[in-house]
């Protein structure tokens, strides 16, 4: 099957399909636990000792099936509201982060390293300053964007160098390009708490 959505990459619409097959699946092998149920509850009491604690034993695995078949069809249902969102939801705009290059000073001892670049200076497009100097351009500006600005985790992000015309990364979620430059934020944060404490 083949579902063509124009927000929406093939790629991911496939993913997703594939998603509700093994969550169709799952719930599928749930009905066993319908196979345990006729059975006369008379006979159950009757038998030897043996008899007995097999059919109970029986009878938990039948509860906790039928649990997880509840659990099983919830998971398909999120998975439908998912698949029906991806296609009718506005996409977010896409936020590009303008990375600026900071050149190093001059060392008369050290000309080999003259003219190189170790720190950016980020922006967004509308000129709003993300960060003054850094030597992760992508990660701590999407955590500013996050943390600060309150852009949604699934906002699309990318960077540009500007000296290039083009995008140095692929659009990828603000969320996974932040998570480099919060943890080294939580970091930092914990390092100078032990030093105050200290």
């Amino acid at each position: 099957m083949k579902l063509k959505f124009t927000s929406v990459p093939q790629s991911e619409i496939d993913r997703r399909i594939e998603n509700l097959r093994s969550y169709t699946a799952k719930a599928a092998d749930a009905v066993i636990a319908d196979m345990v149920d006729a059975h006369n509850p008379i006979t159950d009491a009757m038998g030897t000792d043996a008899e007995v604690t097999a059919r109970a034993v029986v009878d938990m695995v039948s509860a906790a099936m039928k649990a997880e078949k509840i659990v099983a069809s919830k998971v398909a249902a999120d998975a439908v509201a998912d698949l029906y969102s991806a296609a009718t939801d506005k996409p977010l705009p896409l936020a590009r982060i303008i990375a600026h290059r900071i050149p190093r000073p001059t060392h008369n001892d050290r000309p080999g390293r003259v003219g190189s670049f170790c720190k950016w200076r980020c922006e967004t497009e509308e000129g709003v300053v993300l960060v003054a100097s850094t030597d992760y351009p992508l990660a701590d500006s999407a955590a500013v964007l996050l943390i600060l600005h309150g852009l949604p985790d699934n906002t699309p992000v990318t960077l540009r160098h500007s000296d290039k015309g083009h995008d140095h990364y692929r659009p990828m979620k603000l969320g996974t390009a932040a998570a480099h430059g919060i943890k080294r934020l939580e970091d930092r944060t914990m390092l100078r708490l032990s030093r105050v404490a200290a």
